[in-house]
């Protein structure tokens, strides 16, 4: 199939994939971005001629070295991002497998077992919607219901793996039980094709199989990984090898949050033999049937002081308007012996907030006092789309443990007055009541089950 030629953006592609600095990879089927802009990435290499003594005009010249290739690909985010969240996810360096949440009913509460050789048990989870913290307090109440065991039941956070553990020998009956049907084996990771016997421990074979996936995005001492950029133009795919993230920008826009994602990248390339017409007419989007989009108005802001307690509805703020920042300064230094920059090395960060208040109030103008004190503060922004499966929905939160006031609040006279405030954000000590991490953060929860880094 060969590349579109009419001039157009409607009818053209953008995409990425993991790669590693410099080398190039061939985008494949779900690496496609949904992007209003793609940044128009373009090589920076300028041709320059040669002027010397006893030349009225130049007669030749050289192109000059190549430059690093900056680009802010936009787009409006979406519970599902695809490739977008991938490289918001190498832009804090930390993503991890994800989190699985549970349903449980009638089709999957039951746990056959017995103790040592005796009768066959049966115990029924309660039915309801689970993490799996409370999924494990779940499991152990109800077969310790059904016999006279101890049980612990964890959930490692690394393997994404559940174990039940009983204080004697005991049997789990995937396969024999008469309950096999409607078991929780397949939901926990557990092999149904055969018991779990001889010990008092056991753990899944496979990690857990949730409704919902929980990504935590942390931020890390750098980026990671890189990046191949592909977009088209007509007739041709430009190809950026390898790029990292330097910077998201968050705003509103449309009702809809809105960002921008820039790139720094090592080239840009038309002759690409690994991202040709075939693989860039195959290229999709993570979820093109559910455009599931982050609304301004499914968002709420709570904030207080970072020793304060855990955040909840009563620390809730009013918010008309919002821009962010996640920024990683990096260098581009061509060296010796390469056509390309060297792989960026980063600097200091840069994470900062904006927000504006629809209405001036004594609670807002009152951050004068804040400022004036260097009071820490942390604040936690979340966004709820639509329910996934029982209580579980589409989110994005947005995690910051620590944030100073970056100036006194924005309070000007007017006919009706609003109120704004700027925020730098700090590294804490420790993690404050209700956050888990010291840096900001953040989470996504939508059905993809699979890290969105390796």
């Amino acid at each position: 199939m060969a590349l579109e030629t009419y001039p157009s953006q409607r009818f053209y592609k953008c995409g990425a994939k993991q790669t590693t600095w410099p080398t190039e990879v061939a985008l494949a089927e779900g690496s496609e971005m949904l992007v209003t802009k793609d940044g128009d990435p373009e090589l920076k290499q300028a041709y320059k001629s040669y002027k010397a003594i006893g030349r009225v005009m130049p007669t030749g010249g050289r192109l000059g070295a190549k430059d690093a290739v900056d680009f802010s690909p936009e787009f409006d985010m979406n519970y599902l991002p695809g490739s977008i969240g991938s490289l918001i996810g190498g832009l804090f360096g930390t993503t991890g497998l994800p989190d699985p949440l549970f349903v449980v009913g009638a089709t999957n509460n039951k746990v056959d077992f017995k103790e040592g050789a005796g009768a066959e048990l049966h115990a029924t989870v309660a039915s309801g919607s689970y993490t799996a913290t409370t999924l494990c307090a779940a499991i152990k109440a109800a077969m310790e219901a059904a016999n006279a065991l101890i049980f612990t039941v964890t959930f490692s956070a690394t393997t994404k793996k559940f174990t039940i553990a009983g204080s004697n020998t005991f049997s789990l009956l995937w396969n024999t039980g008469v309950n096999k049907a409607v078991d929780i084996s397949t939901m926990c990771g557990y092999s149904d094709g055969s018991d779990d016997t001889g010990t008092n421990t056991y753990t899944a074979d496979t990690v857990a199989i949730g409704v919902a996936y929980v990504h935590t995005f942390q931020w890390a001492n750098k980026a990671t990984p890189a990046f191949t950029f592909a977009t088209t133009r007509p007739g041709a795919a430009w190809v950026v090898p390898a790029c990292i993230p330097m910077k998201l920008a968050l705003s509103v826009a449309d009702g809809l949050l809105h960002g921008a994602l820039t790139l720094r990248g090592n080239d840009c390339i038309a002759t690409s033999v690994l991202n040709t017409d075939t693989e860039m007419a195959a290229i999709t989007p993570e979820a093109e049937a559910d455009l599931d989009f982050v609304n301004f108005q499914e968002g709420v802001m709570e904030m207080n002081t970072q020793a304060g307690d855990a955040l909840d509805s009563g620390d809730a703020v009013e918010l008309s308007d919002l821009n962010g920042e996640y920024g990683r300064a990096m260098d581009a230094k061509i060296v010796m012996g390469a056509s390309q920059i060297a792989v960026p090395a980063e600097g200091d960060f840069n994470i900062g907030l904006k927000v504006r208040f629809p209405r001036a109030s004594s609670a807002n103008v009152a951050y004068l006092a804040s400022f004036i004190a260097i009071t820490a503060m942390k604040m936690l922004m979340t966004f709820t789309g639509r329910i996934i499966a029982g209580t579980h929905a589409f989110g994005l939160s947005l995690y910051f443990p620590r944030l100073k006031f970056a100036g006194p609040p924005d309070v000007k006279l007017a006919d009706i007055m609003d109120a704004g405030a700027e925020f730098i954000a700090e590294e804490a000590a420790s993690a404050p009541n209700g956050m888990e991490y010291k840096r900001p953060y953040l989470t996504l929860t939508n059905t993809r089950s699979t890290a969105y880094t390796t």
